[in-house]
């Protein structure tokens, strides 16, 4: 085994390291921490399979691909929260006896990563929480061996594992998925119909009435659209909720005047010609 640092101060020169985009550290038999603080152009870092148990990338700020799975890290995912421009991010730990990273914390640490398209979390069991502010876009989510494999089972495709965040959104955190009305509406029809199309498409057919998919495709579909009214009519209720109170604070206010100026009309013995 090769300490980290040690490996890069042997590998690296001083001007290599300001100037470098990429480093390829895959199974270099890598120990101990690592520090990224003299490679500030770094995009893409590529350092799994080894036995690194840190990492400091505080300013690393560009980074676009990092590749930590099959390690020893221990931390918590704020590392990696001002990782604006990041896109994909592999975490993955093993099961068992070959238990490896053990990260912890909450997703929460990506909510301004706007641009993440790929993260893999698979068996890091101690992150359990914040699945709504990853963003609508993430292509590609993977969290076996963690509580969102459960929480995800209705939105995941049982052909190819894919994960549908935001259906999931939609549903459970509409307000994480859209900014107004106005666009949550937007989304959920938009959602609607690329699930009315692939049902449409290849599963209109006769025979195809049990199909395992078919029934899951529709399920998420009936998910969706109930979700979408629901939220709709809660959105009308609360607008009448509140012009109601408008109306009653503006009464209240109208009564107040009438009490202040017959008030002031008695001090003046000035008669207010009554309301017509």
């Amino acid at each position: 085994m090769v300490k980290a640092q040690k490996y890069l101060d042997e590998n690296y020169s001083a001007e290599v390291k300001n100037s470098v985009e990429y480093i390829d550290l895959n199974s270099k038999n890598l120990e101990r921490h690592l520090d990224m603080s003299d490679f500030p152009n770094i995009k893409n870092l590529w350092a799994n399979n080894n036995q690194l148990t840190s990492l400091d990338i505080n300013e690393n700020n560009k980074l676009v691909k990092v590749l930590l799975n099959d390690n020893k890290i221990t931390s918590n995912l704020n590392i990696f929260s001002h990782l604006t421009k990041l896109f994909l991010l592999n975490l993955e730990s093993g099961i068992g006896d070959e238990k490896g990273n053990d990260f912890v914390g909450s997703l929460k640490a990506f909510e301004n990563c706007q641009w993440l398209g790929v993260l893999n979390i698979n068996y890091n069991e101690k992150i359990t929480e914040g699945l709504e502010y990853l963003p609508n876009e993430i292509e590609c989510f993977s969290c076996k061996g963690t509580i969102f494999e459960k929480m995800l089972k209705p939105f995941t495709d049982i052909y190819n594992d894919k994960k549908d965040i935001l259906a999931w959104k939609l549903v459970n955190y509409p307000n994480h998925a859209a900014k107004n009305l106005d666009e949550l509406i937007e989304l959920s029809d938009h959602k609607i119909g690329e699930i009315n199309s692939i049902l449409k498409i290849s599963y209109s057919r006769p025979g195809y009435e049990n199909d395992e998919r078919k029934l899951f495709l529709e399920n998420k579909l009936k998910l969706v659209s109930d979700c979408k009214e629901k939220t709709v009519q809660a959105f009308s209720h609360k607008m009448v909720e509140k012009i109601v109170e408008e109306n009653k604070e503006l009464k209240n206010k109208v009564e107040e005047l009438e009490r202040q100026m017959k008030q002031l009309s008695l001090e003046a013995k000035i008669e207010i010609p009554p309301k017509k």
